[in-house]
């Protein structure tokens, strides 16, 4: 599954990189002001919703996403 950022509110984003940058729940808590449940209970949200069980698949599948951007990115830049 693909990830598409107007699918997930701007914490769920946050959550997001911050798993991709290697961040536990209890930094991501610290890091964005946000109780420790509530980053718990949205990385269980989000793990289910995207299909993954571990938190690496997470990081890979955002790591996906960051790559295809680029990609359109950089075709978008040749086209003008």
């Amino acid at each position: 599954m693909a990830i598409d950022e107007r699918d997930f509110d701007p914490v769920d984003i946050r959550l997001l990189r911050g798993v991709h940058e290697g961040l536990t729940n209890p930094q991501m808590s610290m890091a964005f002001g946000i109780k420790f449940g509530t980053v718990k209970g949205r990385m269980n949200r989000l793990m289910s919703r995207l299909g993954v069980n571990k938190r690496a698949q997470l990081a890979a599948m955002w790591q996906r996403h960051i790559d295809a951007e680029r990609e359109r990115e950089r075709w978008m830049s040749r086209d003008r």
